[in-house]
């Protein structure tokens, strides 16, 4: 029973974490048409997850902090048209977030809305996630090209990943590229 409770407990201060951050998205016509979770979700193509297990010992061998032993370098490299079904999921999540936030105001939110709430939420953080581990090998070779006596190769890498999380969520896949 105090299991459960402290789950509970710990679901309402989420719950309340999201409503107390304002959610941005990037807006799509899909959002607002009949049937938007149907046709965004499950009549997509699937995208595939990438492997990022050759992330860290890449980096590590580039900056010289591992021992040299061969790693595993594969990645998925996203169509347009599965690049475009990501991002706008990741943002119909957000936009989800974003109505329920509006919705519930400054009220205490229903369990029902608690539940809700959370998973857009949660999903909008995994797509975000999936997104950004799909380009980190464009983040290490931007980082790789654009290397600086004066900045430590690691700080340059943090940089880039912290500017793709920035491109994430402002990209609009509606424009097409």
């Amino acid at each position: 029973r105090g299991a459960s409770r402290r789950a509970a407990d710990a679901e309402a201060a989420l719950a309340r974490t999201i409503l107390d951050t304002p959610m941005d998205y990037v807006d799509h016509e899909q959002f607002h048409v009949r049937d938007a979770k149907r046709t965004i979700f499950d009549r997509a193509e699937a995208v595939p997850t990438p492997d990022t297990s050759w992330y860290r010992p890449l980096v590590d061998d580039v900056i010289g902090t591992r021992a040299t032993e061969p790693s595993t370098r594969s990645s998925v490299v996203l169509t347009g048209a599965q690049e475009q079904v990501i991002f706008i999921q990741y943002n119909y999540s957000r936009f989800r977030v974003a109505r329920l936030q509006e919705r519930i105001g400054k009220r205490r939110p229903t369990p029902k809305q608690t539940e809700e709430l959370i998973h857009w939420y949660r999903l909008s953080r995994r797509l975000r996630d999936q997104i950004a581990e799909t380009n980190l090998a464009l983040g290490l070779a931007m980082a790789k090209r654009s290397r600086s006596k004066d900045v430590d190769f690691s700080d340059q890498i943090s940089e880039g990943n912290m500017a793709l999380l920035r491109a994430v969520d402002k990209f609009d896949a509606a424009r097409g590229f």
